[in-house]
């Protein structure tokens, strides 16, 4: 499911057998063991996982069931949700993974706002509003039926495969939120005039193309309407995928929702990628075929010379552990998608300004401060992708950011950051505000400021004093320097390549920096407070941010490990394997296979089957080629436990794999997630004389 701005789950809880469900606030209604059975637990908080089993009915109640005080949309404060109707009224706010299995149910009794992965295979329905903010998917079976609108906002995913009803209004809500499926969504069974609410700069194209609309009612709804997107983003639909494991002793400290840098380049990437800019990719936390948390991301570059593909991508990762290592995995390979799947959220709300300068001036966080280019070239070898080169011996080149930042850069925490490459001396400003028409606190980071040449200092003025902390090293070599500037309540910190920091006091002076006469911010230049445009950059400048937090010597540490070097950030880049992932017309409950005694015993379970004619057990030694250990019957339809095996008595040696294929009545069939098994033969003794030669 999407990474959206949260921790994973702790716990996951199933619908119990004893009450067949109930509410959710009950511990009675839930269990930890994934039939059903055993004791009662629960009951699930927020950020808990939660499975509702086959016959079984969860009800909400209340917005505080899970334990926390409801909250509206509007009081999450995110650039990208709100504000739209009714987005003040608190909801039944979740933000585990929710699976509802066929046959099963979850009532809600009110509004509800889910986050991360809701996979409906049965019934959700809902009393009030069913705001989405992650991923939802509801299979062509299910049903999903909301007696208020359907909205979907911040960056979230939505693929209904089947025919979803809403008795009000559906809105689309700011530019980052998509629908997709096979099915539709019919708005029309009120008595009022529903209609499609595009807010907040929301289009028809962010529906998919051939996804419907429908409205039944009369009134303003105006009938069907078609998106115009072109788009796909199930996991099911993607051709391969690698798997990319992170090095925990690259990671200074155990991080939440840090944006990892991904450069990768191979023939498979220019092979497998579909579409010309890259758009057909997307990052997962696992391969499971049904509970996978989607990783919000933001492609900044992919290219092809006709034989390599290189891809450069930022992957929000919400928990970065420094004590194990973190497994993340590429999908890609979609001939469906034609538009960029990327999303602003890759980026936690403390960044107000991220500019890639790969050949564009675009902020990539939902604030969208978007730079004026004035001169500057594009360079396209930079130390992430492409960067630009300032020139200012002759001239005036940089980039304006005019004036929305709207931060007290006198009073508050801050992060300016930048990647920088220069052979210049002198005073020069990489990122910088020139204070207001009185001559009121301003910031600067820059390089040698006070005579102290080719060193990168911070200063903070208030027209009589200079704050400043220097370096022992020279940053004028030629070399690339990631340099960053740290405000942290009454200090100052400046950090050269993630090395131990310079500190220095802040100004004890406050200073609101956001009224009208607030003159601009730059990068490359600077601005005096006499208006003139002074102390330009001479060299490279790359990934320049903003944040309006002060950022942990961990977190600085980190980011330069990770942008240094980006292969030696991950322990391993996988080879690229088929994605085996599909739905299957049946519920899965597990799929194993294990080694013993010179075969491999292959076991499954179902806790449902429908139109199930029987199984095929596949083996493969590249997970490419497959070939047929044997059959099994299938129950045909069933909403009972039933458990299944089957014995390859002659496996392959060394490192296979094991997939389960699963046919219909009809002759369609479908794969489970692939296993895999190292099956080491017993080793046999050899014969020993029964005498010894005389």
């Amino acid at each position: 499911m999407l990474g959206v701005q949260l921790s994973y789950a702790q716990t996951t809880y199933y619908s119990s057998n004893s009450g067949s469900g109930g509410n959710w606030n009950l511990n009675t209604s839930w269990t930890t063991s994934p039939d059903g059975s055993g004791g009662v637990a629960g009951p699930p908080s927020r950020t808990d996982h939660i499975v509702i089993l086959a016959g079984h009915t969860i009800v909400i109640n209340a917005t505080n069931d899970n334990g926390s005080t409801g909250v509206s949309p509007d009081g999450l404060n995110r650039p990208n949700v709100g504000t739209f109707a009714a987005s003040g009224t608190a909801c039944f706010y979740q933000t585990g993974n929710i699976t509802v299995n066929a046959g099963g149910t979850l009532d809600v009794q009110g509004r509800i706002i889910i986050e991360n992965y809701t996979l409906i295979n049965g019934n959700l329905t809902a009393t009030g509003d069913i705001i989405n903010l992650g991923k939802l998917t509801v299979n062509s079976t299910a049903v999903l039926t909301s007696d208020d609108d359907l909205i979907l906002t911040g960056s979230s995913k939505t693929t209904l495969d089947n025919t979803g009803l809403t008795n009000d209004d559906l809105y689309i809500d700011h530019t980052e939120a998509l629908l997709c499926g096979s099915g539709s969504v019919d708005i029309g069974n009120s008595s009022g005039d529903p209609v499609v609410n595009y807010t907040n700069g929301a289009t028809i194209s962010q529906i998919c193309s051939g996804f419907e609309v429908t409205c039944t009612v009369s009134g303003s709804c105006g009938g069907t309407s078609t998106g115009t997107g072109g788009f796909s983003f199930s996991l099911f639909d993607f051709n391969y995928y690698k798997k990319l494991t992170i090095d925990a002793t690259q990671v200074s400290a155990d991080l939440v929702d840090f944006p990892v840098l991904v450069s990768l380049s191979g023939t498979d990437l220019n092979d497998g990628i579909q579409d010309s800019n890259g758009f057909d990719i997307i990052f997962a936390t696992n391969t499971a075929c049904e509970e996978y948390l989607l990783l919000d991301h933001q492609l900044e570059k992919f290219s092809s010379d006709g034989t390599t593909g290189e891809l450069v991508v930022w992957v929000r990762v919400p928990n970065l552990s420094s004590a194990v290592n973190t497994d993340i995995y590429l999908f890609y390979g979609n001939s469906k998608v034609s538009v960029d799947l990327s999303v602003t959220s890759t980026w936690d709300t403390n960044f107000r300004n991220v500019l890639h300068l790969h050949n564009d001036f675009q902020d990539g966080t939902a604030y969208n401060i978007d730079g004026t280019n004035n001169s500057t070239t594009d360079l396209t070898t930079g130390k992430i992708a492409d960067a630009q080169t300032f020139d200012n011996s002759g001239g005036d080149q940089y980039i304006d950011m005019g004036n929305p930042l709207d931060l007290e850069f006198g009073t508050e925490s801050w992060t300016l950051s930048a990647w920088i490459r220069t052979t210049a001396t002198g005073q020069r400003n990489i990122i910088s505000n020139g204070g207001d028409d009185g001559g009121g606190i301003r910031y600067v980071m820059g390089l040698g400021e006070n005579g102290l040449d080719g060193q990168a200092v911070i200063t903070t003025d208030d027209n009589t004093s200079k704050y400043q902390a220097q370096l022992g090293t020279a940053s004028n070599d030629g070399n690339w320097h990631y340099v960053v500037a740290v405000r942290d309540a009454g200090t100052i910190l400046i950090y050269v390549d993630g090395g131990t920091p310079v500190t220095n006091t802040a100004p004890a002076t406050t200073y609101d920096l956001s009224g009208t006469t607030q003159r601009n911010s730059y990068i490359g230049i600077g601005e005096s407070f006499g208006g003139g445009l002074i102390k330009g950059f001479n060299g490279d400048i790359d990934e320049p941010r903003i944040a309006e937090t002060a950022r942990s010597a961990d977190w600085i540490i980190t980011e330069f490990n990770n942008q240094d070097d980006p292969a030696a950030f991950f322990t391993s880049i996988g080879t690229e394997t088929i994605n085996s992932c599909g739905p299957l017309p049946i519920e899965l409950l597990n799929f194993n296979a294990i080694p013993h005694d010179g075969e491999v015993l292959v076991k499954w379970s179902t806790i449902s089957e429908k139109d199930n004619e029987f199984f095929t057990v596949e083996r493969s030694l590249d997970a490419k080629e497959w070939d047929v250990v044997g059959y099994q019957d299938g129950a045909i339809n069933s909403n009972e436990l039933i458990r299944y095996e089957l014995t390859d008595k002659n496996p392959h040696k060394g490192l296979s794999y094991y997939r389960l294929k699963q046919t219909d009545l009809d002759g369609a069939f479908d794969y489970s997630k692939t296993v895999s098994v190292n099956h080491i033969c017993p080793r046999r003794l050899k014969k020993q004389p029964m005498f010894s030669p005389v």
